[in-house]
């Protein structure tokens, strides 16, 4: 049977196509064309833009998985062409004749393409990518143009509102009918949605900090650290940072004021970061809604903030190998990296930190400052991975695995699906044959031309699936051979971490580091690895999510920070030093265990 993957996509989670839906479409469509579906790709959120489908993560996966060429997988069956994203008909034909060229064909099970290379089945395509791809563009101008007007009137285009203020929905008439709770929305087109003062605690909290900041009772950390002490609520249910509370110094919306369009997010959608508008696109509406604070001490806090700057956002590809992995244990806040300058002898000196982000946003009422030097940190982590490779038990294990992937991909027996396509040829043709015998005793060309035509069609697909069958069976025929393929990866790993990309090396950190927690009370870090390394080429192979999750099954391994010079026992391996920011050392880390 011809194996094949899906791909099921949605724009928002309230869409006109579920992916159940999709799902049962896909596999009727399977299962009459002779295929077995041994792989579904869904965006990693449940669903994503069409427009912006390229940049989805499953999407590049399946991509990446189809170019590995370690798959027996000939088709990708998709809904529409919709589903596949509405991308321009040029995008959309790249990624198309992409799989195509790494053998993978795609078929639109709710379409009626022949896909048979014809001159007619060619424009259908490209005109039905096309009513896709514009379909998209008018539905967009036309939401904009929508909640332009309404934002010019000062209703709610959506969202949540800011904090102090509550989502009340009004009738047509100008009929408030209630204010809206977390999750609810209109149902009715014709209503509409304004803001009104929330509670009066939040009411009273925001004119709180309106009025001490005006008086400079503290700068927005004080302010910050002062609510957490009190137990006051946030926006977000956490604790209070800075951030949050220059957001509602700076926000103009406390004045009654709302404006709308300033942010283009079509390029945070690209990638490309959060942009401005030019202000004379914003709609600015003046007593759009009732006000929490007067304009003279909104004016006021301005002043003392100083004029606002627009930074560039954080750059892709930082070095910071391990974020995303390290964990404090007191506050269970992630770390972040962060660059620090010294003097040393009258000279600059600059050192790269891991430290907890719960004491930089939140401060001393979340947690304290913990600091670890970045290359000492990862260089400790580097060297338990090198030990790890250099396990013949822990290779031969991945090795075993990978056999096993192997046959869930090509099946036990890739020979026998070499056979049927050998057997369908071989009648294909006998069938030509006898059509061909028939005319030459005289039986009319046009009576059998359509026949004739459908046969060579039929063979020419059936020799394509010979050549792909017996791919197949050479690479699944020597396991041993394709494994070692995969494990060179293994073997590179030296040369990846001395030239490779940023990116390609906190892949690496990831294929093995599923957590590490760091200590500061018992000046403990512990590393959880997965029992399995999952590399590049291990998650080229397209094996049930099950399967994954049990290979993957993470196992703890703890290093104790001990602060005295004394050499690790025998019984452990030493792996270098952290240093903190103050200066203190933990020497000699004994890497312990498993537990």
């Amino acid at each position: 049977m011809k194996r094949a993957w899906a791909f099921y996509r949605r724009s928002t989670e309230m869409q006109e196509v579920s992916v159940d839906d999709q799902r049962r479409v896909c596999r009727a469509k399977a299962a009459e064309l002779g295929m077995e579906i041994v792989r579904e790709f869904v965006p990693a959120k449940g669903y994503a833009s069409g427009l912006t489908i390229d940049r989805d993560e499953t999407f590049q996966e399946m991509i990446r998985i189809a170019e590995a060429r370690l798959h027996g997988v000939q088709y990708l069956i998709v809904y529409d062409v919709s589903r596949f994203g509405r991308l321009p008909p040029k995008e959309k034909f790249y990624w198309e004749q992409h799989l195509k060229r790494a053998g993978v064909q795609i078929v639109y099970a709710a379409e009626q393409f022949q896909n048979d290379g014809s001159l007619g089945d060619e424009l259908h395509q490209f005109v039905s990518h096309s009513e896709a791809h514009q379909y998209s563009i008018r539905l967009s101008k036309s939401t904009i143009r929508g909640c332009l007007t309404h934002a010019g009137k000062g209703h709610s285009c959506g969202g949540a509102p800011p904090f102090g203020y509550d989502r009340l929905l009004v009738a047509s008439d100008g009929t408030p009918v209630k204010v809206l709770k977390k999750g609810e929305h209109k149902a009715d087109k014709l209503q509409r949605i304004v803001w009104v003062p929330a509670n009066r605690d939040k009411v009273e909290l925001v004119r709180r900090l309106f009025a001490e900041y005006a008086r400079g009772a503290g700068g927005l950390k004080k302010l910050a650290g002062d609510l957490n002490a009190s137990g006051a609520a946030s926006p977000r249910g956490g604790h209070w940072t800075p951030h949050q509370i220059l957001s509602i110094l700076r926000n103009p919306v406390y004045v009654g004021t709302r404006v709308y369009n300033k942010h283009d997010w079509r390029s945070f959608r690209k990638g490309e970061g959060r942009r401005i508008r030019d202000p004379k696109d914003w709609v600015v509406t003046e007593n759009a809604h009732e006000p929490l604070v007067d304009k003279e001490l909104f004016e006021r806090v301005q002043k003392r903030l100083g004029p606002q700057t627009w930074g560039r956002g954080r750059p892709w590809g930082r070095p910071w190998l391990l974020s995303g992995l390290l964990y404090c244990a007191q506050c269970q806040h992630r770390f972040n990296g962060y660059h620090k300058t010294t003097k040393s002898h009258g000279k600059p000196r600059g050192e790269d930190y891991y430290n907890c982000s719960g004491y930089i946003s939140k401060g001393t009422t979340v947690c304290r400052s913990f600091h670890v030097l970045k290359s000492e940190l990862e260089g400790f982590v580097l060297q338990e991975i090198q030990a790890r490779l250099n396990n013949p038990a822990l290779r031969e294990e991945l090795k075993g695995s990978l056999r096993e992937l192997v046959h869930l991909e090509f099946g036990s027996k890739p020979e026998t699906g070499e056979a049927e396509v050998k057997k369908a040829l071989k009648k294909t043709e006998a069938e030509m044959d006898n059509l061909l015998d028939a005319i030459k005793g005289g039986l009319q060309w046009g009576r059998v031309q359509d026949e004739i035509r459908k046969l060579e069609e039929k063979r020419r697909t059936l020799q394509e699936e010979l050549a792909q069958a017996r791919q197949e069976r050479l690479l699944a025929g020597d396991l041993d051979e394709v494994v070692e393929q995969m494990l060179v990866y293994l073997d590179e790993f030296g040369t990846l971490m001395e030239s490779g990309t940023v990116e390609q090396k906190k892949a690496v950190f990831r294929s093995f580091v599923h957590r590490i927690t760091l200590d500061r009370e018992q000046r403990k870090a512990t590393a959880y690895f997965y029992t399995l390394p999952v590399v590049p080429q291990l998650q080229a192979i397209p094996y049930p999510r099950e399967f994954v999750d049990g290979v993957r099954a993470p196992r703890r391994r703890a290093w104790v920070l001990r602060q005295d010079a004394e050499p690790a026992s025998p019984q452990k391996e030493t792996a270098g030093s952290l240093v903190e920011a103050s200066g203190g050392s933990f020497s000699n880390i004994g890497c312990g265990g498993g537990i």
